[in-house]
């Protein structure tokens, strides 16, 4: 378990290739990526030479297909890009102009970097990366950070389990934590879940996280109706849904907003 402070750190060696892409958020800004070449063509529109993939939204939505791990992979990375278009409405239509406002921010779930770069742009004082993965933190979180320009200064990289991850905090909280794809795992890891975000949200602090209500593209056994009564059952958090996707998605995608309860 390695606690990063740079984004300068060189990719490895045997990182799969990626390629630089950018996407059109709803309100018309865009937000740079990158992204594993094996799943661009599935996520954007492909172009000859050095020209920047460009997603357009019929080609994302592949999400209701059955199949093994690269079809649950495209899956995720097409909840990021709803993820940040909820948070661009929230911003640009619900008027939530102060969300990230000088905000100590930490992305978990499945990260690409994408959220943070969002809320890097909305005003977010500080950003920090949780992953499972230290991989994925080199080949596409750092490089999708930097594309955005954001100042590696108020960035910080952490891969490793949650136990660890709360040690290497030392106590510190963060205003807003945003977990695409957050229960994308087994049932059996959702007390865990809870404890570390328990441990890490600030008293008035706000967890924005996006899941399908189940998954079938995958073996997990996590699902939104599971975590919905572990939340009710705990009586820590209060919860409610803020966006769902289309009524045609077989397992509708939500956006759910979770704050300490006021008891």
């Amino acid at each position: 378990m390695v606690f990063i402070d740079s984004l300068q750190q060189q990719l490895l060696c045997n990182a799969e290739e990626t390629v630089n892409c950018e996407y059109s958020l709803d309100s018309g800004s865009m937000l740079a990526y990158v992204v594993p070449q094996r799943y661009s063509t599935a996520l954007a529109t492909v172009t000859n030479g050095d020209q920047t993939l460009i997603p357009t939204h019929p080609r994302r939505k592949l999400s209701t297909a059955n199949g093994g791990g690269g079809i649950d992979e495209i899956d995720r990375w097409e909840g990021v890009l709803d993820f940040c278009d909820v948070l661009d409405c929230a911003v640009e239509v619900d008027n939530e102009t102060e969300l990230f406002e000088n905000k100590r921010v930490l992305e978990v779930g499945f990260c690409t970097g994408l959220p943070s770069a969002f809320a890097y742009r909305r005003g977010a004082k500080s950003l920090c990366v949780y992953s499972w993965d230290m991989a994925k933190l080199d080949t596409v979180v750092k490089p999708t950070l930097h594309r955005n320009n954001v100042p590696r200064s108020l960035c910080k990289f952490f891969a490793g389990d949650f136990d660890a991850f709360k040690q290497t905090m030392g106590g510190q909280k963060f205003e807003v934590i945003l977990a695409p794809e957050l229960i994308n795992m087994d049932e059996g890891e959702f007390e865990r879940m809870h404890e570390m975000l328990d441990d890490v949200l600030s008293p008035q602090g706000i967890i924005l996280f996006s899941s399908r209500s189940h998954y079938t593209a995958c073996d997990c056994t996590g699902n939104l109706p599971a975590w919905l009564d572990l939340l009710k059952t705990k009586g820590t958090f209060d919860a409610h849904i803020r966006w769902t996707s289309p009524k045609a998605d077989i397992a509708p995608r939500k956006m759910v907003q979770m704050t300490r309860s006021i008891r």
